[in-house]
């Protein structure tokens, strides 16, 4: 298997400065896809290829570039016995080792089938089965490790159960709850008495009055869209027996703490709840004890850690030499690109700019409208545009399978959001590249970043 390697690389500084658009080149053939170069671009003075013989910056001078060795730990889960009912010790526990073992009805099994699942991920394997035996579950692995099916499948198959019961799923972003709801859609493609809503801001609240009118058996929400229908007493959570808290790190760091505390006065004390978290800061332990009974614990893997299939580099650049260094980044490469930004302004700058080279290129971020995120990511998806420029609204949950590389623009300001963003490529065991583009001014940050890589 592919270590992660980390590779730092000098920049072109001998690129000229982008061309107006008057001059840009017209559209490649087909058998160029990839190629948006500048009119005067010439390829002998293009950016040095990935593993590039150069120094490492805030580490000593290296002749080689040489992986940077993070051992995974090893996977484990701990439980403790919940109440009321005594409940098997953890090594007693089942573990899915084929999807078509699960005790589950049948017509969700045909479901499961017909999406081409067939062999469970790490966190699939050891939360499901505790999950369909009616137990609370903590969960946390890496981005992209299949968490999502990790808690639809146990929910479906409850719910189909219990005729009479709910569900309700929280997440803390618009793109997390429709990824949700796709996922949602092929398990429940033949279940007809399993409708679902979807609650989410920057849409209308009429079309979701409609939808909850319906009495659906399964909530999709995020906590502040929510809380505004609970206000108008348009939903009601009194048959909610099986809560999801999807990414509840994600939720907290938003500032969703207050909101889920009056989300969760409405829902019967009664249940079984599921909560996901990409790490276990003690904000998300302190809510896993106020929220959860005596759950089952399920780690996989390292969560500040990378998936290992990732191959990292860095490129150290002058700020004003940015947009030339990343337009030679993306001749070099081949396949579907996220670029990370610090800011929405700068997001839709580097767009425009992109775009005068005759890049397809779509923007994504929270001053976006919840049409044109839907309509940016969607063109994304079914690659009508090569290139997708977002802010960190996009760092999480966002799972579309052929992102080969992640380029950061510019660093993240806290050093776990480096893990969440290149986790878009490399997603359910493909291997994928990230690269992050390091001026003088972010040096501080790489540091925090590479000592929090390190230290696992």
């Amino acid at each position: 298997m592919q270590k992660n390697q980390f590779v730092v690389k000098a920049a072109n500084t001998t690129s000229p400065k982008p061309a107006p658009k008057a001059g840009y080149a017209a559209k490649p053939s087909a058998d160029h896809k990839y190629s948006h170069k500048r009119p005067d671009h010439k390829a002998a003075k293009s950016a040095p290829v990935i593993g590039s013989t150069v120094s490492k910056p805030n580490f000593k001078p290296q002749s080689k570039a040489t992986p940077l060795h993070m051992p995974a730990k090893t996977a484990h889960a701990h439980t403790a016995a919940s109440a009321p009912k005594a409940h098997a010790p953890q090594s007693a526990l089942k573990s899915v080792a084929r999807f078509q073992d699960l005790d589950v009805p049948v017509i969700l099994l045909d479901a499961i089938k017909s999406m081409n699942y067939e062999t469970p991920t790490p966190i699939q394997a050891q939360a499901i089965a505790p999950a369909l035996e009616g137990r609370d579950i903590l969960g946390c692995a890496q981005t992209g490790t299949g968490k999502t099916a990790a808690f639809l499948i146990p929910m479906v198959a409850q719910l189909l159960k219990n005729p009479e019961n709910t569900g309700l799923i929280l997440a803390p972003t618009r793109e997390l709850a429709a990824q949700i709801e796709t996922v949602l859609r092929d398990l429940t493609v033949n279940c007809k008495s399993l409708n679902h809503a979807v609650l989410i801001g920057g849409m209308s609240m009429q079309p979701q009055m409609r939808a909850l009118s319906k009495r659906p058996r399964i909530i999709i929400a995020t906590p502040g869209r929510l809380i505004d229908h609970i206000d108008r007493r348009t939903v009601s959570l009194l048959k909610c027996s099986f809560l999801v808290l999807d990414e509840a790190d994600r939720m907290l760091d938003m500032g969703f703490a207050p909101q889920l505390r009056e989300i969760l006065k409405t829902v019967p004390p009664k249940r079984q709840t599921l909560l996901f978290s990409a790490t276990l800061a003690p904000e998300v332990r302190k809510l896993t004890q106020n929220y959860l009974r005596n759950p089952v614990e399920v780690m996989v893997g390292t969560t500040s850690k990378p998936a290992e299939k990732i191959k990292q580099s860095s490129v150290s650049v002058d700020a004003k030499q940015k947009a030339d260094v990343l337009l030679d980044e993306i001749n070099a490469r081949k396949g579907s690109i996220i670029i990370f930004a610090r800011t929405q302004h700068r997001a839709d700058r580097l767009c425009r700019t992109l775009k005068t080279y005759n890049l397809d290129v779509g923007v994504i971020h929270g001053g976006k409208s919840q049409g044109q995120r839907n309509r940016a990511l969607q063109a994304f998806r079914d690659e009508e545009t090569r290139v997708l420029v977002a802010t960190d609204v996009a760092s999480r949950g966002l799972d579309i399978p052929h992102v080969a590389h992640v380029i950061n623009y510019d660093l993240p300001q806290q050093p776990e959001d480096y893990v969440h963003r290149i986790g878009r490529t490399a997603r359910a065991g493909e291997s994928g590249e990230a690269l992050s583009m390091i001026t003088p001014e972010e040096k501080h940050l790489w540091k925090k970043i590479t000592q929090l890589l390190q230290s696992q």
